[in-house]
């Protein structure tokens, strides 16, 4: 699974770096957010689909938290995109 490869690349001594961690979360923050727009739906409508109260999903748009992968998946699900385009990896971008 390439998500769960690319969160795990470094070996157990080495941690990604500050700077990594920002991008990675920076992309993810505001794809969360811009394909929830486009959606036209609120915080809590997108919260609710996914099983999750509308605080955690705001911790994932503001850089606060990290989504679980089971909830990066439905994330992707719902907003009809790629973990991958969440990410900002290769591959496709539209499911």
């Amino acid at each position: 699974f390439r998500i769960r490869s690319f969160l795990t690349t470094k070996p157990e001594t080495e941690k990604h770096t500050v700077w990594e961690k920002r991008c990675l979360y920076g992309w993810l923050r505001k794809k969360i957010k811009y394909a929830r727009n486009d959606l036209r739906l609120t915080q809590k409508q997108l919260a609710t689909r996914l099983g999750n109260s509308r605080e955690t999903l705001t911790n994932y748009e503001t850089d606060t938290r990290f989504p679980p992968i089971d909830t990066l998946i439905r994330i992707a699900s719902e907003q009809h995109l790629t973990v991958e385009y969440l990410l900002n990896l290769p591959g496709e971008n539209l499911t």
